[in-house]
């Protein structure tokens, strides 16, 4: 069976549909738009290679479209500038690479063929790594990328990057049932929940920035936050009369957990905070919650909270990286 790998040129946008929607129809129909997976047409594919980084390849067999990969470059410094380059993914955070074989047409070696492809081009570009985003049940990806030399860790650490940081980790993708009952939860009878208004903005860049100590949100940032209204409801904690904590979740059910001021945390005001956010959900028919969550030190409270209101945690976005 001989393949031809081409690059992608603009009359084989369709080609790239067919394969998509072949390719990934079983996440399509159970997972859906929330893990950026959907029925594509030729405009999406367009919109892809806006990017001038953005690179397609597409495999073929006896002229019938069977796969393809698309990548993309970065180049990074903390400590030493270097390049990367990805297998983007179908949404950032929850989906997996796009590296797509048409059913009937795997284990045949054509995503093997796609990928090896990929890296001897971003080799020549200067590329050190490459990187690549899979479930852990995905057998298929795991079995793809052992075989070709791919490291999965929960922390990946890259001297140029940071002998410390992880320069790339694992994620959890929690998801919460809202057709089921909320659990039983004690809740802070002193914690006084609403909706955010424009004065609650200056506390809510001091709750952004305690959070994380990697976040370095400007004031205008989160002036811009509120103005384009990302979630399609904010709630603040108020405790002692002042604001403390701020949860939201936009149209699709996912949650943005913003945080809780230290001096505030351990008083059940956050687990207070987000029953109320997930019951708000529940009683406007929202079908499903869903966080991500990244494996860092100060995310673990968000992750313990997912724990307690009994969110299925059995799935993680996990990394794949092979040092070229």
């Amino acid at each position: 069976m001989g393949v031809l790998i081409i690059p992608y040129e603009e009359d084989k946008a369709e080609d790239v549909c067919t394969v998509h929607n072949s390719a990934f129809m079983s996440y399509i129909e159970e997972f859906g738009i929330l893990y950026g997976y959907r029925n594509l047409s030729p405009n999406d594919i367009g919109s892809w290679v806006k990017d001038p980084q953005s690179r397609i390849w597409l495999a073929y067999v006896d002229n019938e479209p069977v796969g393809y990969v698309h990548c993309s470059i970065e180049v990074k410094k903390k400590n030493i500038e270097y390049t990367t380059f990805y297998f983007v993914e179908t949404m950032v955070g929850r989906g997996q690479s796009k590296i797509a074989v048409v059913p009937s047409f795997r284990k045949k070696g054509i995503a093997k063929a796609l990928v090896r492809h990929a890296i001897e081009y971003y080799q020549k570009k200067g590329a050190e790594i490459a990187i690549a985003y899979a479930y852990n049940d995905n057998e298929l990806a795991t079995s793809l990328f052992t075989k070709l030399g791919f490291k999965h860790e929960k922390y990946h650490y890259y001297d140029k990057y940071s002998k410390t940081e992880p320069h790339e980790l694992n994620t959890l993708i929690a998801t919460f049932d809202l057709q089921q009952s909320l659990p039983k939860i004690i809740l802070n009878p002193r914690v006084k929940v609403r909706i955010i208004s424009k004065e609650d903005l200056p506390t809510i860049k001091d709750i952004r920035v305690t959070a994380r100590p990697d976040d370095h949100t400007t004031m205008g940032q989160v002036i811009e936050w509120y103005k384009e209204g990302w979630g399609e409801l904010t709630l603040v904690a108020e405790f002692e009369g002042k604001v403390v904590g701020c949860m939201e979740y936009n149209s699709e059910g996912v949650i943005g957990i913003l945080g809780v001021l230290p001096p505030y945390r351990s008083k059940g005001i956050g687990t207070t905070l987000f029953y109320h956010l997930l019951k708000i959900m529940k009683e406007r028919g929202l079908p499903k919650a869903i966080a991500d969550s990244e494996y860092l030190p100060w995310t673990e409270h968000a992750r313990k909270m997912y724990k307690r209101f009994n969110f299925d945690r059995s799935r993680d976005l996990w990394v794949w990286v092979k040092k070229i």
